[in-house]
């Protein structure tokens, strides 16, 4: 379950809401401030409030601060009272925390009727982000899908009329590795048009960028974007497929991804974007977090078939694999199922306790051991519970036919 905040500035006090999430303002001294807390409503829509007041404004003077170190170097030519007026922040603890296909349309920012601009900085562990088309059901086109490395200190801008046309996507990562993934902070900037009844800027004019025209980021006084087909400009269309990846298997969405079909003696594998680039050597373009979650995942994976091996361990670990997934390379199970098997043989390394303890903690809550741990998974949609059947009224067929 990831955490979220919700800031605005300039005065403004909406609240913002988006899918059947509110996120409500608390106000100390004009600025915003808040920490999340969720819940789950009568009605089974999840509810996120604000618990609790700053009293030092250290919260919204960071914010603030960031704000104008951001906007002074990526829009130059806009002045304070045309920077954005509001925020909302994310945390995603590990790689398993993720956000399913949506736009940002909500009527705050107007975003389905006019132009609108949004600014995304990403800090921490790198996350794969996927952009496609809208069909006619406001579902994602397949076809049109394209991911885009978001990496530690990266902006994103979002511009035009993008939240009409489009959805995006912050994937899960490979259950492999997902549990060491370095946690990830996104700060999404966004300009308030349309304010909320109550709020005393409501009706006031708001200006805002139609189009963020972009200043210096780097030495070389160009942004680097990083969006681009690839797969060998050569690739045969029959090398491409939507299909699980054969190297991290990758849930991608719809069961797989765009992968790439090896070839000569690599024929019957499938490479995904990031395994292709790492079976082709290009290292450089790996985040060193990426390459530290692998090496601590090989060594959780390592030390299993280190302990397989054991006679007297042989006949646990095929009754292990045989209630799991049936799968006997520890390379396919998630580290936390290899801890939990590591843990009756107790063989579980020092370093990897607190991993241990986490697991525990999911499987609890998975059971419902701890109180409201149902109802947060319900209302992160992690949960599908059962619809309950209506009582068949006297004299009516179970089919949902006349009465007699």
């Amino acid at each position: 379950m990831r955490s979220t905040c919700w800031f605005a500035r300039g005065g403004c006090t909406c609240d913002y809401t988006y899918g059947d999430a509110a996120r409500r303002l608390v106000l100390s001294s004009d600025i915003g401030y808040g920490a999340t807390r969720r819940s789950l409503r009568p009605s089974g829509k999840a509810r996120v409030s604000l618990t609790r007041k700053s009293s030092s404004g250290s919260f919204a003077d960071c914010m603030e601060r960031l704000t104008e170190l951001v906007f002074s170097r990526l829009t130059p030519k806009l002045g304070p009272e045309d920077w954005p007026n509001s925020a909302n922040l994310n945390y995603y603890a590990d790689g398993t925390q993720s956000v399913g296909w949506h736009s940002d349309d909500e009527s705050l920012f107007q975003g389905k009727v006019q132009d609108c601009s949004i600014v995304s900085l990403s800090l921490g562990g790198r996350r794969e982000f996927w952009i496609a088309l809208k069909t006619e059901g406001a579902e994602p086109s397949q076809e049109s899908v394209v991911e885009v490395d978001l990496r530690h200190g990266d902006l994103l801008s979002m511009e035009g009329l993008m939240q009409k046309h489009t959805l995006h996507f912050l994937t899960r990562e490979p259950r492999q590795r997902a549990d060491f993934w370095p946690p990830r902070i996104n700060i999404t900037w966004r300009w308030i048009v349309n304010h909320r009844r109550g709020c005393p800027l409501r009706g006031q004019p708001c200006s805002y960028p139609k189009c963020l025209e972009k200043g210096p980021l780097d030495a070389s006084g160009e942004a680097s974007p990083r969006v681009a087909t690839w797969w060998p400009a050569d690739t045969d269309e029959s090398r491409l497929d939507w299909r699980l990846c054969t190297e991290c298997r990758h849930p991608g969405w719809h069961g797989g991804r765009r992968c790439l079909r090896g070839e000569g003696r690599f024929s019957d594998r499938w490479f995904c974007r990031p395994c292709w680039r790492a079976f082709c050597g290009e290292e450089a373009e790996r985040d060193p977090t990426e390459r530290a979650a692998e090496a601590m995942q090989m060594r959780l994976v390592n030390k299993v078939k280190l302990m397989q091996k054991r006679k007297d361990l042989k006949k646990s670990w095929e009754s292990f694999c045989e209630a799991e997934s049936g799968l006997r390379d520890p390379a396919r199970h998630a580290p936390t199922s290899l801890l939990s098997w590591l843990e009756t043989i107790d063989a579980v390394p020092e370093d990897l306790q607190p991993l241990l303890a986490k697991a525990r903690t999911q499987l609890q809550e998975a059971v419902g051991l701890v109180p409201e741990a149902k109802e947060h998974l319900v209302a992160q949609g992690e949960v599908h519970l059962p619809k309950m059947r209506k009582p068949l009224r006297k004299g009516s067929r179970s089919h949902g036919g006349r009465k007699p």
